[in-house]
């Protein structure tokens, strides 16, 4: 795998990874991490795609992974979808006659279909796997917590309570994510509140997709909810918009012990618009 780093607008040095196939590459799929995520967990997805002839392509937000910036932290939300922009515009770069699928997970997600349906790129299609619409612990008082401490202290740092076990059945996997130095599990006053508006505000416009979208959920995710991405998908486009609910499932679908199936599954979504 190449790593490599740009600059962003605001200076700050983002980390971006390519892996390419051992053969001709018949397309592109730009990954966007969650929250305290990095480029290193989707290892398990990243192997899969460039087997299955996709070149891979996979940023570290600011403020994740070996890119600078504060922890769980952004002043506004939309230098996340300025980071967004960056990858696709990498992968155009590099592939200019590929078609592009962009992968946003958890906030990933929530970002992916904000930056789609705000920015309208040109791309394939998108890929939301559990994506941060709402969060499922609380909601009312979450979001009210983030707006009220968003007001006086944007900055505030605080845990955001992710539990490792929660995220996938692979005990191997929860192993190495709980004790992996990149992760990390904070967020802002203000990353906390923005994203919940974020949310809210896909749902609201989840009609403007104008490309094709796969959302996928485990249906025990205890980390986002599965109710509020069934609400976007219910005012989405019904003929370019699927949605995939995998029984028993955490939330970190690409590291799940199914995770080979859930691949082929997007695999068959991305191949027909890959001619």
């Amino acid at each position: 795998m190449i790593k490599y780093s740009l600059s962003a607008k605001d200076g700050a040095e983002l980390f971006l990874y390519l892996q390419e196939p051992a053969g001709t590459a018949r397309g592109v799929l730009c990954l966007v991490h969650g929250l305290g995520d990095y480029s290193g967990c989707f290892t398990y997805l990243i192997d899969f795609f460039s087997k299955a002839s996709f070149a891979v392509m996979a940023i570290d937000l600011h403020g994740n992974g070996a890119s600078s910036g504060t922890r769980g932290h952004i002043s506004n939300i939309e230098t996340l979808y300025d980071d967004v922009a960056l990858l696709v515009e990498q992968a155009k770069e590099k592939y200019p006659s590929l078609p592009i699928f962009l992968y946003g997970h958890s906030l990933g997600g929530n970002l992916v279909l904000n930056y789609v349906i705000k920015r309208k790129p040109e791309i394939s299609a998108a890929i939301a796997s559990a994506p941060w619409i709402e969060v499922t612990e609380q909601p009312v008082l979450k979001r009210s917590l983030g707006y009220f401490l968003d007001s006086f202290v944007p900055n505030f740092i605080i845990d955001a309570g992710i539990d490792a076990s929660k995220l996938s059945h692979d005990p191997v996997f929860v192993e190495n994510y709980a004790k992996d130095p990149l992760v990390h599990g904070k967020i802002s006053a203000h990353l906390l509140a923005s994203s919940c508006r974020s949310g809210l505000w896909a749902v609201q416009h989840a009609g403007e997709l104008n490309v094709p979208v796969l959302l996928m959920q485990g249906s025990s995710d205890f980390i986002t909810s599965i109710k509020a991405t069934q609400r976007l998908y219910d005012r989405a486009p019904k003929e370019t918009t699927v949605f995939k609910i995998w029984n028993d499932d955490f939330h970190s679908l690409h590291n799940e012990i199914n995770r080979e199936d859930i691949f082929n599954f997007v695999l068959s979504f991305i191949d027909p618009l890959s001619a």
